[in-house]
């Protein structure tokens, strides 16, 4: 069973329903007219209905603030800079924003009880989606390619980058239920799902998951006993080995031996024999970088929120954001405090694990860094959902109970002390 109790949370069943917005938009809300209003007005009804029926309220103020805080930046910036008004209904702009949800995942994450329940609740969002990404991964094994609309226009293409993070999340949390419950046979779907996504995924979801193992081997059990550091070494010489000429001519002879067509695996094995540049590979984001680098030099202090985005617009890339969390910070909050912002994360985040009060909240968390890694090389923090997640399970763990009676509780304590 994966709720026990005979009455399911309202604070379960809105997790639930919020993780699953990718299915239900692609298969209800976008045939109904004005379907987006209505995916997020639901959410907004559970979030409301989950905080009332806790009956603390004031527990949870820190949402509204965090919300009035938003709504204040956005009505200031664009009402003092109308030329960030045309990102309100470009394509990645603050109306897709809205409807893509991903700063609603702070107030979903804060509605929860416990870490345990949480994973629980979203598992059943893994199985799910497992199950819906296994039937889109028909759509290339039959025709070998995806079918993708970009800004309008239909491209037929070898890999499917939502697709891919789709499925990183997935076994993602299969992954932690299998470590946390030490369930051998989950591995099997974690294998099967990266399998897919050498094929058909991604070239940043592998980066995503390396660094994913990479904390759960340092952080998750923090005793570095032998059987650690002769796994990070074998993770080492494994790594020297693919990206040497020998690893990459393995690894192109095996695949072109069994049949593979991975764009990920070509592009790969071209970098690493020097056919190709990372300026050839990068799909415009080197342009980005370079870009932008030079606009944070130009300007230190800042341009202000989403104020570099049309310049990257400018030179064709219609995404407009940085494909890379710290260039976006540095360049919208400016090189002091835009670092201060950075530093002020990690610290948090090492505090986070420091701090831990059990595995599961840990795994939690290393799911969620997991997946927000794909900020490193694509997506914008004010529309990913990762950062948010993170924010608020950093609040559970240190503000959970914000009550005036607890606060009376701990100065009491604290007197006794």
């Amino acid at each position: 069973m994966i709720f026990n109790n005979k009455k399911i949370p309202f604070e379960s069943i809105t997790l639930v329903y919020y993780f699953l917005i990718p299915l239900l938009k692609s298969l209800i809300f976008s045939r109904i007219p004005h379907g987006g209003y209505i995916l997020i007005g639901l959410l907004g009804v559970l979030i409301i209905i989950t905080i009332i029926d806790k009956k603390t309220i004031g527990r949870y103020l820190d949402i509204i603030v965090v919300y009035s805080i938003i709504i204040v930046l956005f009505a200031v910036r664009l009402l003092s800079e109308p030329s960030v008004r045309v990102w309100i209904s470009r394509d990645y702009g603050i109306k897709y924003m809205f409807f893509v949800g991903g700063i609603f995942a702070y107030a979903v994450i804060r509605i929860q009880n416990s870490p345990e329940q949480m994973l629980k609740s979203l598992t059943v969002v893994a199985i799910v989606l497992g199950l819906y990404y296994s039937v889109q991964v028909l759509e290339p094994l039959r025709n070998g390619y995806w079918t993708i609309e970009r800004f309008g226009a239909v491209v037929h293409d070898k890999s499917n980058m939502s697709w891919s993070y789709g499925v990183l999340f997935v076994i993602s949390i299969l992954l932690a239920n299998a470590i946390l419950y030490k369930k051998l046979i989950l591995y099997f779907p974690v294998g099967v799902g990266l399998i897919g996504i050498l094929l058909y995924g991604s070239r940043g979801t592998i980066v995503c998951f390396a660094i994913g193992i990479l904390l759960l081997i340092c952080v998750y059990n923090r005793k570095m006993d032998y059987k650690k550091i002769l796994l990070l070494l074998t993770i080492g010489v494994f790594a020297l080995f693919l990206f040497s000429e020998c690893g990459a001519t393995s690894i192109n002879n095996f695949t072109k031996s069994i049949g593979w067509d991975s764009r990920l695996v070509d592009t790969y094995v071209k970098m690493v024999l020097g056919n190709r540049s990372l300026e050839s590979e990068s799909s415009g984001r080197d342009r980005i970088w370079k870009l932008v680098i030079r606009m944070i030099k130009e300007k230190p202090y800042g341009y202000g929120l989403m104020g570099h985005r049309t310049a990257i617009y400018n030179i064709g890339i219609k995404w407009g954001y940085s494909h890379d969390f710290f260039l976006d910070i540095l360049a919208e909050y400016g090189v002091i405090d835009g670092g201060l912002i950075i530093l002020c994360l990690a610290v948090g985040f090492i505090r986070y694990f420091i701090k831990r009060r059990n595995n599961t909240e840990v795994l939690i968390m290393i799911v969620f860094i997991m997946v927000s890694c794909e900020m490193l090389l694509s997506a914008y923090y004010w529309i990913h959902y990762g950062l948010w997640a993170m924010f608020a399970l950093y609040m559970n763990r240190f503000q959970s109970n914000w009550s005036k009676v607890t606060i009376s509780m701990r100065i009491k304590n604290m007197l006794k002390e």
